[in-house]
């Protein structure tokens, strides 16, 4: 047992919740995706030592749609985290029907295909926006129409966001 798995004091439980759920997770080269598994299960059991009181197929979901991100020059390898990470939300579900499986959060934006060393350098500071995260949001949950139109608003905005740091 590490101490990470022991449960946290009741006067700290809302502030080490807030720090938990505010963390977030990147890997560069994230490959297969072994990293980004193990973290969505470290940031899921945090979360709920630290008072979570959601079933854990429902806090990993939500650790998946705000906290884990990933690059690889590999789209193969891309794909692979991404449905790895979706079913390592999937697994402790307590629904048995396929049919009837609440819809896989969109991790396009979350798990992207690139060469992260060619990117900006890591001594600038990372700009986000309260309209980037807006669209993020939308996005993850979004189908369809509103899928399509929710990508193409948040690439928008990522895009502003680029050319003001060139």
């Amino acid at each position: 047992m590490c101490s990470s798995d022991l449960p946290v004091p009741a006067p700290h439980r809302a502030a080490v919740l807030r720090a938990v759920s505010a963390a977030r997770v990147i890997d560069p080269a994230c490959g297969s995706g072994a990293f980004l598994v193990h973290a969505l299960h470290r940031l899921a059991a945090m979360r709920t030592l630290a008072g979570d009181r959601r079933p854990i197929d429902v806090v990993r979901r939500d650790v998946l749609v705000r906290s884990i991100f990933g690059v690889d020059v590999h789209p193969t390898a891309a794909w692979i985290c991404e449905l790895r990470l979706w079913l390592a939300t999937v697994v402790e579900s307590p629904i048995r029907d396929p049919a009837d499986v609440e819809p896989l959060p969109n991790l396009d934006h979350h798990i992207r295909v690139g060469d992260s060393l060619a990117g900006p350098a890591f001594d600038e500071p990372a700009t986000t926006s309260v309209r980037v995260d807006t669209w993020r949001a939308r996005y993850v949950r979004a189908t369809g129409h509103r899928k399509r139109m929710a990508a193409r608003a948040l690439d928008r905005e990522e895009r502003q966001i680029g050319r003001a740091h060139v």
